[in-house]
């Protein structure tokens, strides 16, 4: 679930600020205590109504962004952890609008239009604060909550209608974790290699399986 904080760019009449999104990442354990990771993000950032006499739009807003994280845990157990995190990346913005216009010159009567435009990349900047709990031997159950910040312009966006300008938004959600060993299971076999003839060849050299 993501909030959007703060008015949009344009005077509304009437806005919506919650959304739903989703989170897609791989992170790498460089150690006990950080981890480093890279994924994408997808959120709603609401609707937005507006307009004056005949004209008038209803548009909805998200936002998309790549990222590269890093995590810090000052508490790991074998069945729970907690986290701080930090993310940079970049940010696309999504309309899709509907409503009734006058075009120029203004003698001609307002007409209905639908239309959809993308707009970036600008900055993206994010902190969170997650944990995990155990569900298995290589599952995870995380839930965390996020502060983000993404800078966006305000400008008609592909023809369509005005963008939503710069947003701050908080989100929390839960998801699931599934870790991979890379390199844990790799075992130097060491059992000894009898020889193919009966002759004193050298034993075959050990191989890693």
């Amino acid at each position: 679930m993501n909030g959007r904080l703060g008015p949009s760019s344009f005077e509304p009449a009437d806005e919506e600020r919650v959304g739903i999104g989703f989170d897609l990442s791989a992170w790498l354990t460089l150690s006990r205590e950080y981890v480093l990771g890279f994924g994408l993000t997808h959120a709603d950032l609401g609707n937005v109504t507006a307009g004056t006499g005949t004209d008038g739009i209803d548009a909805d807003y998200d936002v998309t962004a790549a990222y590269l994280g890093a995590r810090a845990f000052p508490w790991r157990g074998e069945s729970a952890e907690m986290y701080l995190g930090l993310r940079v990346g970049l940010g696309w913005q999504d309309v899709d609008a509907i409503g009734i216009r006058t075009l120029e010159p203004n003698i001609l009567p307002p007409e209905p239009f639908q239309c959809s435009g993308v707009s970036g990349p600008g900055f993206a900047l994010g902190a969170a604060v997650g944990g995990s709990l155990r569900l298995g031997a290589r599952s995870w159950l995380t839930g965390r909550v996020d502060a983000n910040g993404y800078k966006m312009t305000s400008d008609v966006i592909d023809s369509c209608v005005a963008g939503i300008g710069s947003v701050t938004s908080v989100s929390a959600g839960i998801g699931l974790l599934y870790a991979f060993d890379l390199g844990r299971e790799a075992k130097l076999d060491t059992s000894p290699r009898k020889p193919a003839d009966a002759d004193d060849s050298p034993s075959r050299p050990h191989r890693l399986r």
